[in-house]
């Protein structure tokens, strides 16, 4: 993300490269998801993280162990949003736009921690400015849709699905291509660069995975 397109693949070589020139945060990855050849362990790849946390201030090992209390593969095995919400504060006062993403999640849900809509937005415009398109594909979302106390807002809901769209999210792309902001596309948009291909439709909130 950050203002780029998702490479999948080109990420996976990167960050295996970097854990075969020794970066203990890129074995953490690589075990967390199988790659490089490693064989998939997520018990080591948080004993990994936790080690990098213990030993540096590194925002991604901090945001790593947040979100996997938050889904349920800390050592208990078990959700601990408590835990969660503890690492995911140490990643968000780094800047960490993904951590920043989860949290506002967190918080617009009220899952772990006090839910308040005017937070989770403030938290959601901080990691769309850092680039990470699954927070603008939120902004969008509750710009389009409002709330109880975030007014709808149409310019800014297509604003932030045409970010999105750029950096390949197919739920943006849905939501800029389906036709509702037709009128407002036309103003912005003739770019020369061609339609977006559509993706399936989808109006959950989707918050950022890893």
């Amino acid at each position: 993300d950050h203002f780029r397109p998702i490479d999948k693949r080109k990420g996976e070589t990167l960050i295996a490269n970097a854990m075969n020139n020794g970066s203990e945060i890129a074995k953490g990855f690589c075990t967390f998801r199988g790659w490089g050849g490693l064989e998939k362990n997520s018990t080591d790849a948080f004993d990994i993280f936790m080690n990098v946390a213990s030993s540096e201030e590194n925002p991604n090992s901090f945001a790593m162990i947040g979100y996997m209390f938050k889904i349920g593969l800390g050592p208990k095995k078990c959700k601990d949003m408590e835990e969660a919400i503890k690492w995911l504060k140490k990643a968000v006062s780094c800047n960490h736009s993904w951590a920043q993403c989860m949290m506002a999640y967190c918080i617009q849900e009220g899952e772990g921690i006090k839910k308040d809509e005017t937070t989770a937005l403030n938290l959601y415009l901080e990691s769309g400015k850092l680039g990470y398109s699954k927070a603008m594909y939120n902004l969008g979302e509750l710009y389009h849709y409002g709330s109880q106390f975030i007014k709808v807002n149409k310019k800014k809901a297509l604003y932030w699905y045409t970010l999105a769209a750029q950096q390949g999210h197919d739920r943006a792309r849905f939501k800029v291509d389906n036709g509702e902001f037709e009128g407002r596309k036309k103003k912005k948009e003739n770019d020369g660069k061609g339609k977006h291909r559509k993706a399936k439709r989808g109006s959950q909130i989707y918050y950022g995975e890893q």
